[in-house]
């Protein structure tokens, strides 16, 4: 599974491309905030991947809010 987040879409499509390559669930963060979804279940096996930009060297302030969640 790949968790993103974009602001500009770059990140989005980073996280599509790995998706394509990796045959893999690609799912937006922005998204699931906005629908208030934090549950997330990995098949057996299964890898996290986390896609974001870096904002003055930090994450971007959503991915501080959802991460803990």
């Amino acid at each position: 599974m790949i968790l993103y987040f974009s602001g500009t879409n770059n990140s989005r499509h980073i996280a599509d491309s790995l998706g394509k390559l990796l045959n893999d669930r690609v799912l937006s963060i922005g998204q699931a905030n906005r629908d208030k979804h934090f549950d997330f279940e990995l098949a057996s096996g299964e890898s996290l991947g986390i896609v974001c930009p870096v904002h003055a060297w930090n994450l971007p302030l959503i991915m501080n809010v959802f991460i803990p969640k």
